[in-house]
């Protein structure tokens, strides 16, 4: 049943004069008027229907919560139309549209924003269901449509089906190379990010935070750098979104005391309003090791009443894994759903591994795996097996480094953590064997590099390289710096490691 046109505006000041009369309301007509103002774009009415409910503090059930899905839907609202519910809730709305009494079908923007949901929860088969419903019903598909389609295959991580979708867009804009982007940063295909990116005649904004964002969090700091010069000799401006990326790089190579006057400055002068902004100084202190300041920062946000969203959980819970602070963590991770709206990703399951790991639970952290509802990836298994390394469990990270082997063979991290793993448990021919098997497919370690800023560029150093025009003064000034620092009485780690690898002669 619907409402006559004639009769809306009527019933609509009939429905609000007998609730503000004390009547109980008549949630079936409250259902019918919010339809009624979908059907006729009568937003302002829908939003007060809405408020009406929220001020009888009515939590609605299937019928309501379709209407306002509906309603929030086809006026362009989908941040409120997301909010008639949580993720799951979504979800099961869509499920009942079908079977409405008043046979209301999906449009465009309902499967945006449904599919967004499907991101948010990793739901790959409900989204595979609602693509195909869509394209079987011959339902519009605009460019947002399209990107809503792509974005949610890549960050459900099906890449190479995203990017065929991708290739047969008939059109294409920032948010569709934004979307792919991203779905390659979140699962580590750093190369094929990249050479997406540079295939954009102009690159957007948001690509240029994509892109910077995710070289920081693949711990691609020289990029990050790079990629920051690029996108200023382009033409655009360093905005807040990126400050969570430019921290990171640049306390890798600036002292503490830098960082600390350098991140406070610039976070003192955003006002602190906005959650991207206390992200970035709380992810600052995080990757620092300052788990305290990063913690302390966490609660003041929440006192201020911002929000925090996925990445600020996702730094959070990496402060509290330096801290051990385990009963912590765990209480921010059972948040994220009732408290913060927001779903665990694979990144939030890999920091809680990393809490328990770290802290020597480690029997815990292999429970914690296998509730894990998503297949869990390499950074997952990347914790388990630091944490087996720290504690001496070898039979524990025999059996990480070889779910590491499976998906990342060519990350000579894993195989370096392990063969010291077995040197550090004495066992010399089996960190000989792992050692022989990186060579053995090609690997090498990555050598180390320093870098600094100067007026002609950037200028990297690797560890013995001569390529530098300079490197025979350079050499000889730190050999000066190195003899100081003996008569000091410092001796560098490497030699101790050498001096007490020596066997004593026979």
């Amino acid at each position: 049943m619907r409402v006559p046109v004639s009769a809306g505006p009527f019933l609509l000041r009939e429905a609000l004069a007998r609730v503000s009369q004390g009547c109980a309301p008549d949630f079936r007509a409250f259902g019918l008027l919010i339809q009624h103002c979908a059907d006729h774009g009568l937003k302002l009415q829908g939003l007060q229907l809405h408020a009406r409910l929220i001020l009888l503090s009515v939590i609605p059930d299937n019928y309501l919560a379709s209407k306002l899905l509906s309603f929030y839907s086809r006026a362009g609202r989908l941040r409120d139309a997301r909010k008639a519910g949580y993720d799951e809730e979504c979800l099961k709305l869509y499920s009942e549209m079908g079977r409405d009494l008043d046979g209301v079908m999906p449009n465009g923007v309902t499967v945006a924003s449904v599919l967004h949901s499907c991101s948010q929860l990793k739901d790959l088969a409900f989204g595979m269901s609602v693509h195909q419903l869509a394209v079987e019903n011959d339902v519009e598909m605009d460019l947002v449509v399209w990107n809503s389609i792509v974005g949610f295959y890549a960050k459900c991580g099906s890449l190479d089906y995203a990017r065929r979708l991708f290739e047969g867009m008939p059109k294409r804009d920032g948010v569709s190379y934004s979307a792919m982007i991203n779905g390659y940063m979140s699962y580590g295909v750093v190369d094929q990010a990249m050479e997406l990116f540079h295939k954009m005649v102009n690159p957007v904004l948001s690509a240029w935070n994509a892109m910077i964002a995710g070289l920081s969090q693949n711990n691609r700091h020289p990029d990050v750098l790079a990629m920051l010069h690029e996108m200023q000799n382009s033409g655009f401006r360093l905005i807040p979104p990126l400050f969570p990326a430019l921290f990171l790089p640049f306390h890798s190579i600036q002292p503490c005391w830098v960082l600390n006057n350098w991140a406070q400055e610039v976070f003192d002068g955003s006002g602190a309003g906005s959650v991207i902004v206390w992200t970035a100084i709380i992810s600052a202190h995080a990757a620092h090791g300052n788990a305290d300041a990063a913690l302390a920062l966490f609660a003041k946000m929440l006192d201020a009443c911002v929000q925090p969203d996925s990445v600020t959980i996702t730094a959070v819970l990496a402060a509290c894994a330096h801290a051990g602070a385990v009963n912590e963590a765990q209480e921010i991770f059972d948040a994220m759903i009732p408290k913060y709206g927001t779903s665990p990703g694979l990144e939030h399951y890999a920091c809680m591994v990393g809490v328990l790991s770290r802290a020597g639970h480690l029997q815990e952290a292999v429970e914690f795996i296998n509730r894990i509802p998503l297949e869990p990836n390499a950074k997952v298994w990347g914790a388990l097996l630091n944490g087996a390394a720290v504690f001496g469990d070898v039979d524990l990270g025999e059996f990480a480094f070889s779910r590491l082997f499976e998906m990342e063979p060519e990350n000579t991290g894993n195989y370096i953590v392990m063969a010291n793993l077995y040197s550090k448990s004495g066992r010399w021919e089996e960190a000989k064997m792992v050692r022989d098997k990186m060579r053995g497919v090609g690997l090498s370690k990555i050598p180390g590099c320093s870098w600094i800023e100067m007026n002609d560029g950037l200028q990297v150093f690797v560890a013995r390289d001569t390529s530098n025009s300079r490197s025979e003064e350079l050499y000889m000034m730190m050999e000066g710096l190195v003899g100081l620092m003996r008569g000091e009485g410092y001796v560098s780690e490497d030699e101790m490691v050498l001096e007490l690898s020596i066997e004593p002669a026979l």
